[in-house]
């Protein structure tokens, strides 16, 4: 008897569970939804002037640096597509090899006390002479906005051969 009343229960739960997945389908009560509505309003907000906009750079550790766009005003906009660009050189002006991680771009609304952002990685040959520096240029139809900043390095023992001692 115990284990009947037990696989009663659990059928019992089952179909609670599943009547709640159709209803949640049918409803369209998924995150995902919630979020798609967000995206759509988009359309609302007016563009972002670039004024308005604030653009910095900071270091994550060994290579990895963060660009990270800021909205100076009080009120959303829509950036647009402003597609992001990083150069990195050397104290005599040399280039250093940069790759921007997808998507390669801010794109959509921006609200007060958020960011967008971009993540950059460089390499460097080996005794390299520093300081680095490295500029950012986010770049679209609302204009650009640009930030420059000291770039710091260190080799990542996993990724990077080690130094010959020639």
């Amino acid at each position: 008897m115990r284990r009947l009343i037990t696989w009663v229960i659990v059928l019992l739960v089952g179909a609670l569970a599943a009547v709640a997945i159709v209803a949640a389908i049918v409803n369209d009560d998924s995150p995902s939804a919630a979020h798609a509505v967000g995206s759509n309003s988009t359309t609302e907000l007016s563009l972002c002037d670039s004024r308005q906009l604030e653009l910095s750079i900071r270091a994550t550790g060994f290579g990895a640096h963060v660009a990270a766009l800021r909205l100076s005003g009080t009120e959303p906009c829509d950036v647009g597509e402003l597609h992001v660009t990083v150069t990195v050189v050397g104290r005599n002006g040399e280039r250093v090899p940069t790759e921007v991680a997808p998507p390669q771009k801010f794109i959509g609304p921006i609200h007060p006390e958020e960011e967008l952002i971009a993540t950059f990685d460089y390499t460097t040959r080996c005794r390299q002479r520093k300081p680095l520096s490295a500029t950012v240029l986010a770049a679209g139809q609302i204009g650009s906005v640009t930030a420059t900043a000291p770039a710091t390095f260190r080799r990542d023992p996993f990724t990077t051969s080690p130094c010959s001692a020639s």
